[in-house]
């Protein structure tokens, strides 16, 4: 059986996120047209290599691999993930999209995500995964400067944003905290919570952009740092020239 190009481009990143659906496919990996992008889709599912994930609040457009795609990716020295719980589904969607967008354009270098790092804790130190740290949401190194990026589509607790904002206070992993998020009530609250157990922006900023704008344009939306607001390819470019980075 010979394996399509774009199906095997498909396993790559649903090994990598745990699932892909059809607005991904056609978006950041078919180039051909709407029928011949149709019938590739298909053979997904025909070939075994993918099947529906099951649940009917969810379109059959979410796709996972089968026994038969996790063996397969294993076959191209892959590591499958686990696929997300319903309840997070959108909110790694949204990652996904923001990662393959700029790895199209080669901002985003050496990217991990969440359950690259839950199933790797030592890459941060042997010690990383029995402390409280926090795992980003996306860790992303773009040509030696780390940026950790957290999506937050709802308010936590006070708590939790003081464990995470300590948490990433004492990350020597991390030059940037970049939140992405859904209200200003949400901004407020971390900003709040930064000031009240002083947290070293000087040292390891902390960045800040709404997700409606980072859907508009995932490439350069506007990111609010020190009171300015810069778009955030020109943000990762004054950084890594700061730190003396070359592009």
């Amino acid at each position: 059986m010979k394996i399509h190009p774009e199906i095997l481009e498909a396993v790559q990143i649903s090994a990598r996120f745990g699932f892909i659906n059809r607005e991904i496919f056609n978006e950041f990996v078919t180039k051909k047209s709407k029928r011949m992008s149709y019938y590739i889709w298909k053979q997904m599912t025909d070939f075994k290599i993918f099947e529906s994930i099951s649940c009917k609040l969810i379109s059959k457009d979410y796709l996972k691999l089968s026994r038969t795609g996790k063996a397969l990716a294993l076959r191209m020295h892959l590591h499958p993930v686990s696929t997300p719980h319903i309840g997070v589904l959108s909110h790694d969607e949204f990652l996904m999209k923001l990662t393959l967008a700029n790895e199209s354009i080669s901002l985003f270098k050496n990217v991990k995500t969440e359950n690259d790092l839950k199933s790797n804790p030592q890459f941060f130190g042997r010690n990383f995964g029995m402390s409280n740290q926090k795992y980003p949401d996306l860790y992303v190194n773009i040509d030696g400067y780390k940026v950790a990026i957290e999506y937050e589509r709802t308010r936590k607790s006070f708590s939790s944003y003081r464990q995470i904002l300590t948490s990433y206070s004492i990350f020597r992993e991390v030059d940037l905290v970049l939140f992405i998020v859904t209200t200003e009530a949400i901004k407020n609250t971390i900003t709040c919570m930064a000031k009240r157990i002083q947290y070293p922006v000087e040292r390891r900023p902390i960045a800040f952009a709404m997700a409606t704008d980072v859907s508009k344009n995932l490439f350069s939306f506007p990111v609010a740092i020190n009171e300015n607001t810069v778009s955030f390819d020109k943000l990762i470019k004054d950084l890594r020239e700061a730190k003396g980075i070359a592009a």
